[in-house]
């Protein structure tokens, strides 16, 4: 199975956390949108190999 790993997974708290405080950068707005991208991903990925082996 797919996920993030833990420092991604805590950096993913961090940018959410600075969000909900309307505190992020513009950079750390382009980062956390990547990583939730990745998150989706993987998401997928995981669905995808449990129907599979089904």
């Amino acid at each position: 199975m797919f996920k993030l790993s833990e420092t991604l997974q805590e950096r993913l708290e961090i940018l959410n956390e600075q969000q909900r405080n309307a505190n992020l950068t513009s950079d750390e707005s382009v980062e956390l949108a990547g990583i939730l991208e990745l998150d989706r991903i993987f998401t997928l990925l995981n669905a995808k190999i449990i129907a599979e082996s089904a």
